[in-house]
């Protein structure tokens, strides 16, 4: 992740934003992750009107679900909903907690095509619960902490950036404020290349080797 994180860094500096993140957009190439696709890349500002949208669903930015303007923070977002993602199609669980693993899967809606707006407001208040103290991370991460205490650390960490607020203008809006002008901070960078930098190494299958 470290790489795609300082490509987008290297974007953003340029004043670029990539306004496409998706798994499917993330390659592997000896070892190092390339993020291609630049398709629905724009400039710093030229996010779209207001409910015009582009790219995929299912890692989309909260605001940008409910129809905001697209701003670099979201860039961000997405990337870590891909991470997510993977985390949730990938990790293997051991069988006494496969039924609540699979549920909580489900609920992220992974891979559901666009929906009327009713439906974009709740999957946005549902993805909200992703981050901060949201219910649906505790569910995740406490579904992890038996046997994989090692992601379970690191989807907390991620959790506690709390990344929609990155560009909350001060709304009244619990979901994302889609504020300003959404640039990423040095030091949020910074933050969130250190929330993987740090984290202790982790096995998709069975238990983590300090278990």
């Amino acid at each position: 992740m470290l790489d795609a994180i300082d490509a987008l860094a290297h974007a953003h500096s340029r004043g670029v934003m990539h306004g496409d993140i998706s798994i499917g957009n993330l390659f592997s190439v000896d070892g190092k992750i390339i993020l291609i696709d630049w398709e629905c890349g724009k400039l710093f500002g030229d996010g779209e009107l207001a409910g015009v949208r582009y790219g995929t669903r299912e890692t989309m930015a909260i605001g940008y679900l409910l129809g905001r303007p697209y701003v670099p923070s979201f860039d961000i977002e997405s990337l870590l909903l891909c991470f997510l993602q993977i985390v949730t199609i990938s990790v293997v669980i051991p069988e006494s907690n496969a039924k609540k693993w699979s549920k909580a899967g489900k609920a992220l809606r992974w891979g559901e095509p666009f929906g009327v707006v009713s439906e974009e407001i709740q999957l946005a208040t549902d993805r909200a619960s992703l981050w901060g103290e949201g219910e649906a991370m505790k569910e995740i991460v406490g579904i992890l902490e038996g046997s994989h205490r090692s992601l379970a650390e690191l989807l907390s960490s991620i959790a506690k950036l709390d990344v929609p607020k990155w560009s909350d203008s001060g709304a009244d809006d619990d979901l994302n404020g889609g504020g300003q002008d959404g640039v990423v901070k040095e030091e949020q960078w910074e933050e969130l290349r250190t929330v993987f930098r740090v984290a202790k190494p982790f096995s998709w299958e069975g238990c983590d080797e300090e278990l």
